[in-house]
């Protein structure tokens, strides 16, 4: 059986980074699966490593009729040509492409966070996601929030399934007692929202952060910083390949998101053992269990923000007790294991 794993960009996140482990796992299982995006990001140097056919893609992210006609044209030649039966997409623009009627294959679709979730501004897509949904086989959802959002939309319950994240432990471990360095990690973009992070950072005296990632505000929000005054207690490393290692260091993660899926972020956070202050949205409930392993704030809500923080840096013993919860959650309910045993029993139903 041929696959073909889709998202739109090849630039690194965390749908990029699900696609590339579903592929090892089915490659391993015997699978002939290959990885199709748009060149020239992270995403391609990654399967190569793997030992994954990278199939560059003319996907973008924006809408532009004429080149993602061409994009159609391209895919609809490429599934044809390449006798692939399965059609596995990741993301809004390879979603909507890849199920379109005029490609052949069974179609699936991992909604990482649905494109009409409540602070996208883009409640017009659940149209498009219903639509869609009649050409799919199944659409896997990340989190049980999505899945329940996908219900109100008006999407089949028989073609949703859920499919948690996971990712595989690590030996490096953070010892949150010993530090009070604030950290998070996260795109650069409208979603993620430094700013009110930021201000939340602005308020506590001698809070040291570090705010890891790459994305469009980049360079909008060092500059928000240096006009709060903080640059010199916050730091913007850029993207940083060893995370674990980065997390190891720290005392407190945190994540001010206007929304989301299931956030591998926090994920990465929680196997570290380290207490998070995340926005309460998305699936993120389902993995932050508020005031046991870290704290739920509102979006937007740089008070709520200030004042979680200022409890976990005022408290070793918080810290150490709350990370260690977060790390037994992860163990429980988001390890690589029960990802992989998820994906494979969704692969075995195959009408094929």
């Amino acid at each position: 059986m041929k696959i073909l794993q889709m998202v739109t960009l090849s630039q690194w996140g965390g749908a990029q980074r699900i696609a590339l482990e579903y592929s090892k796992i089915l490659a391993r299982e015997g699978f002939e699966v290959s990885l199709g995006a748009s060149p020239g990001g992270r995403l391609e140097k990654e399967a190569e490593k793997n030992g994954l056919e990278f199939i560059p893609l003319p996907f973008r992210r924006e809408v532009s009729p004429l080149k993602d006609l061409s994009a159609l044209n391209r895919l609809r030649s490429l599934v044809k040509k390449r006798g692939f039966t399965v059609l596995h997409s990741h993301s809004t623009k390879a979603g909507v492409i890849s199920r379109l009627p005029v490609i052949p294959g069974i179609k699936i679709f991992t909604a990482h966070g649905w494109c009409f979730t409540p602070g996208t501004g883009r409640e017009g897509c659940k149209i498009l996601e219903k639509f869609l949904s009649r050409f799919t086989w199944k659409i896997t959802c990340v989190s049980k929030y999505d899945l329940e959002l996908g219900k109100r939309a008006g999407i089949n319950a028989e073609k949703l399934y859920y499919l948690p994240n996971g990712i595989e432990d690590v030996n490096r471990l953070a010892e949150p007692e010993k530090s009070q360095l604030i950290v998070s990690v996260a795109r650069f973009s409208r979603q993620k929202d430094h700013f009110t992070l930021l201000k939340a950072l602005s308020a506590i005296e001698g809070a040291r952060a570090l705010l890891v990632g790459d994305g469009p505000l980049f360079q909008k929000v060092k500059e928000f910083s240096r006009k709060l005054g903080i640059e010199v207690r916050v730091e913007f490393p850029g993207e940083v390949k060893d995370i674990p290692g980065l997390l190891s260091r720290a005392g407190i993660f945190v994540l001010s998101s206007n929304w989301e899926g299931l956030p591998l972020s926090v994920l990465e956070a929680m196997r570290a053992a380290l207490p998070v202050v995340a926005t309460d949205v998305g699936g993120v409930r389902e993995m932050v269990k508020d005031g046991e392993s870290g704290f739920l704030v509102p979006k937007g809500d740089a008070k709520a923000l200030e004042k979680r923080l200022k409890e976990l840096l005022s408290s070793s013993d918080l810290r150490r007790s709350m990370g260690k919860r977060a790390r037994e959650i992860y163990l429980e309910r988001y390890n690589y294991r029960r990802m992989k045993e998820a994906l494979l029993e969704l692969y075995g139903k195959l009408p094929v």
